[in-house]
Parts: C-alpha cells; sequence; structure tokens
C-alpha cells in the first residue's frame, strides 16, 4: 500500500507464501532473503522466531471459542454468588466463599478486559496490514492472519536450514559475507584527499560504495549461472 506523504506503509500477509514460490532454478526468493540475512547475521532467524514466538499458538486460538469460555467462567462466577444462601447463618464459611468470590470477581473483570484489548489490537495490526479500504472492512479470523505469519516463519526456517546443511552449495547466489568493517576491503585514497575527520569520512565513504558494487556483481553474476544440478 503506497501513501502519499509516508511512502510505503503495508502489504497483503497473504502474499507471503509467494516468496517460496518464485524461483529461478532452485533459487527461490526465500532462499535469496536468507543468503542476505546470513550475509550479515548468523542468528538472525534464531531471534526472529523468537521475536514472535507466540504467534503459532495464536493461529490455533479461535476469538469466539476464547469468548466463549470467558462468558462460560462468568456464569460459573454468578452461580456461586447465588450459593451464597444456601451457607445459611454460618459465618466462617461466608466469609471463605465471600473472600474467594471477591478473587473471582477480579480474574473475570481481567479477563474481560484482557480479551477485549487483545481483540481491538489484533482488529488495528490486521487493517494497518489491509491493502485497501474495503480489505479493512472485512477482516478476515485473527487466526487466519497469525496463520499467515507462521506459515512464513515456517518456510524461512526450512530455507535458512537448507542453506546451513550445504553454505557452498548456495555461497555463489547470495551477496558476500560480511563482518563489519573488518570484511570490507580496504581501498586507498589518494593523498591529499583530505585530513582529520573529513579524510576517514570519505574513506569510509568510497569503502561502502566498492562494498556495495561487489554485492551487486555478485548478484548479477547469481542470476546469469545456472542452479545448483542444472547445466546449459
Amino acid at each position: 500500500v503506497e501513501d502519499g506523504t509516508k511512502g510505503a506503509r503495508a502489504f497483503d500477509l497473504a502474499s507471503l507464501s509467494s516468496l517460496g514460490t518464485f524461483k529461478t532454478g532452485c533459487v527461490t526468493t526465500l532462499h535469496f532473503l536468507c543468503l542476505t540475512m546470513r550475509s550479515t547475521d548468523d542468528n538472525f532467524v534464531k531471534e526472529f522466531r523468537k521475536s514472535l514466538e507466540h504467534v503459532h499458538e495464536a493461529s490455533r486460538e479461535k476469538v469466539p471459542m476464547l469468548e466463549s469460555a470467558i462468558t462460560s467462567f462468568k456464569a460459573e462466577v454468578e452461580f456461586a454468588k447465588r450459593g451464597k444462601a444456601l451457607l445459611g447463618e454460618c459465618p466462617e464459611a461466608l466469609g471463605r466463599l465471600e473472600e474467594k468470590l471477591a478473587k473471582l470477581d477480579v480474574e473475570q473483570a481481567d479477563l474481560q478486559k484482557n480479551f477485549a484489548q487483545a481483540v481491538k489490537e489484533v482488529t488495528d495490526v490486521q487493517k494497518f496490514f489491509s491493502i485497501s479500504e474495503k480489505a479493512a472492512n472485512n477482516l478476515p479470523p485473527p487466526e487466519v492472519f497469525f496463520g499467515h505469519i507462521a506459515g512464513f516463519i515456517d518456510a524461512l526456517s526450512t530455507a535458512w536450514f537448507e542453506i546451513e546443511k550445504n553454505p557452498a552449495r548456495w555461497k555463489a547466489y547470495g551477496p558476500p559475507r560480511s563482518r563489519g568493517r573488518k570484511s570490507v576491503p580496504a581501498v586507498k585514497l589518494d593523498e591529499g584527499s583530505g585530513a582529520g575527520g573529513s579524510g576517514e569520512a570519505e574513506e569510509e565513504a568510497v569503502r561502502r560504495r566498492a562494498t556495495t558494487i561487489g554485492a551487486v556483481s555478485e548478484v548479477r553474476m547469481a542470476q546469469e549461472e545456472p542452479a545448483p544440478g542444472q547445466t546449459g
């Protein structure tokens, strides 16, 4: 979705599944994404999965069932309250019951509050990722929304582990690996190009340009080479 003032704002999460089917040879867009992230961060997938560790569970939860469970809990609390009349004139038992009922009231109120907040937040997120006003007014169930994300996490992890098993096989299809400034090839500037801070800044700019040019060259070579196991 393009925003005239803020640029790209959102995209349809259902389109994430296409990253695993669009390919050149055996290299899918997911593989190239993994190769790109691996070039700078070997732990990317591990940290990515950790940051979204509850998504799979959320994709299995259904809002109507959660709402029904909360309603049933509320009914049980009300039933317990009506049972106070059966205790008659037993102050000790009545006191214990009232103490427990007070806790149940708090728990029931918290459940309703948290449920309402969760529904609001997932609705807001879904609307943010909606690609049109029509889509924003016709949102899928939250479990479907989370299912798109969970499916992407699984597909990305599968591609990542395929590369980890045989990194040499995939090396030619991704950008050069980087480990910060130490891995950037040095480019010597002509004398007199600057002194002090300005000279260092210019040297850093040249290094960045050299790295960018190298990355572009690697990508072009990968596109021109046959996929592993293919000839011609």
